[in-house]
């Protein structure tokens, strides 16, 4: 699920919050499904709607951080800037006495993560159908984030944990923890985001990226970028059709470091590595710049015909 915050007293635990606090004489919480370096996402009941939702807090090391709850809340703006099939959809951020929250659709389903544990598990054979719902996977993981491209944002946390596949086969991405504005001036107008909110907030402050998915760019301390997210998707895409990661789960800025290469996953046609290869290139000028980029070069390849393994 995705992010929430809470602020509660110190004397209060989350544990006292749970099945019992109603926020906002709205929001119940009901169990716990999920936690991160800064959240705790539950599972509850929109009292008005009687729908489920997922409410996310601020766990209890961060609810007296002042820039936590302020990432939250920036957390929640990002999300409903972004509205897209293949994106969580955040129904907003709320307030009261002693706590803010993020409230967000439920979503049942297996995360990538699983699938990715199952494939190993079950050692799957990549090829016809398997590879045709890899592919649609990534397909709707890019289409997400072209939404978000769009609109001068990366999302910095593309892992397989952040991503959701529903029972109907529809991928979300989730957890705009830190979420990173492009600066480009022409995005920026459309995008309702203050100008100065960088010197405001730094969410890698207070949140932390995957050092195996993140780009030596991002490792480095460079400006954010689309092709951050480029080379988590390629990074996924490779370890769905081989099993491995493709620098064996070292960071990028290591990976520089040692002059590793990346090697064709065994049987893979080349016209499907010539798309795959620029995604987990290591230098940004070798990557595509964009997700709308990498996906056009996917949609071609499976346009043609014996791209496949063997």
């Amino acid at each position: 699920m995705a992010n929430i915050i809470f602020t509660p007293p110190l004397e209060t635990t989350m544990s006292t919050l749970q099945g019992q606090r109603v926020l906002n004489n709205r929001f119940q919480l009901q169990e716990m499904v999920g936690s991160g370096g800064m959240g705790v996402v539950y599972r509850g009941i929109d009292r008005k709607t009687q729908q489920e939702v997922a409410i996310k807090l601020l766990n209890y090391e961060m609810s007296d951080v002042p820039e936590a709850k302020l990432a939250l809340e920036r957390e929640a703006r990002k999300e409903q800037q972004c509205q897209h099939p293949n994106l969580i959809k955040t129904f907003g951020f709320y307030q009261e006495v002693d706590a803010g929250y993020k409230v967000m659709e439920y979503l049942k389903g297996n995360s990538l993560k699983r699938v990715m544990q199952e494939f190993k598990l079950h050692r799957v054979t990549v090829k016809g159908k398997v590879l045709q719902e890899i592919l649609q996977i990534i397909r709707q993981m890019l289409m997400g984030l072209s939404e978000m491209h769009g609109r001068g944002l990366v999302h910095s946390d593309i892992k397989p944990s952040n991503v959701i596949i529903l029972p109907s086969g529809q991928v979300k991405l989730f957890d705009f923890g830190i979420v990173r504005s492009v600066h480009n001036p022409a995005v920026a107008r459309t995008t309702q985001t203050p100008a100065n909110e960088a010197s405001i907030f730094d969410p890698t402050t207070v949140a932390a990226f995957t050092p195996v998915y993140a780009s030596f760019e991002m490792l480095t301390g460079l400006s954010p970028s689309q092709s951050d997210d480029v080379y988590a998707v390629g990074c996924i895409l490779f370890e769905l059709l081989s099993g491995v990661h493709p620098y064996h789960r070292v960071s990028a800025t290591e990976a520089v470091e040692n002059n590793m290469t990346c090697q064709c996953p065994k049987g893979l046609k080349s016209s499907l590595w010539d798309v795959l290869k620029p995604a987990v290139a290591l230098r940004k000028i070798d990557r595509y710049p964009s997700a709308a980029e990498f996906l056009a070069a996917l949609d071609a390849v499976q346009k043609r015909k014996r791209f496949w393994f063997f």
